[in-house]
């Protein structure tokens, strides 16, 4: 499997999940290039296989349209917010290995849901940095506004933004909504300062998928010349 089939096996408990991912994968999907097609497909065969597995870089959720909205703030039933709960606290215990389930409950707790709609510019490149972003549901595009012109797509269960949290740095790329909706956790600097300050083991978790994702993107430019492509940094 590609680096983005890398899954995660989730307990029987989240069977509703499960279930809304079958009944949500699409009986068509038209992909603008051959790589996200093969991704797609790659996606569809590891649900069929075994649809508890939960992805860190997917082409396609198979989820769309979960939530009704108003603003930039989540409004929805205590069902559909169930349910993102459950998405959400899935995708932290896959990013943040290692993680107690009182762990995982902590750096939940700090998270503020907020709801985009397509095309909606999450950031702008120059921008101040106050926040990383969980992506629970949606597609988002990170754009190089330059004259390459260079963009990489960010899908549910990715972190965006934790650079420049972490490190102080205004946005390196533009952040753009491409589905219909996206539902994003939003950890502000205020409270990851709050938690790097009473709780630095907890804190420590945040460091660690940022050192991660570098060591992904180093990756990616040592293979430029072989494969041609450029990864940004979100």
């Amino acid at each position: 499997a590609s680096v983005t089939a890398r899954a995660l096996d989730v307990s029987n408990s989240h069977s509703g999940y499960k279930n809304a991912v079958m009944a949500d994968i699409p009986n068509s999907h038209v992909c603008e290039t051959l790589d996200d097609a093969l991704i797609f497909a790659e996606d569809v065969l590891v649900a069929v296989q075994d649809a508890m597995i939960l992805q860190n870089d997917v082409d396609d959720r198979f989820r769309s349209n979960i939530l009704e909205g108003s603003g930039m703030t989540v409004k929805c039933s205590k069902t559909q917010q169930s349910s993102l709960e459950e998405i959400a606290r899935a995708f932290l215990t896959s990013l943040c290995t290692g993680a107690n389930a009182n762990e995982i409950d902590k750096i939940y707790r700090l998270l503020e849901p907020e709801m985009y709609y397509c095309n909606d510019i999450v950031w702008a490149q120059g921008e101040e940095s106050k926040s990383l972003k969980l992506i629970v549901d949606g597609s988002l595009l990170s754009l190089l506004e330059d004259e390459d012109g260079a963009r990489e797509s960010c899908y549910p269960g990715s972190i965006v933004g934790e650079l420049g949290l972490l490190n102080g740095t205004r946005r390196l790329t533009t952040l753009k909504v491409i589905s219909d909706k996206a539902v994003l956790y939003s950890l502000s600097q205020e409270k990851w300062q709050l938690l790097a300050c009473e709780d630095p083991k907890v804190a420590r978790f945040i460091d660690v998928i940022a050192i991660r994702y570098l060591s992904h993107r180093i990756q990616h430019v040592s293979n430029h010349n072989l494969f041609g492509k450029r990864s940004l940094p979100v």
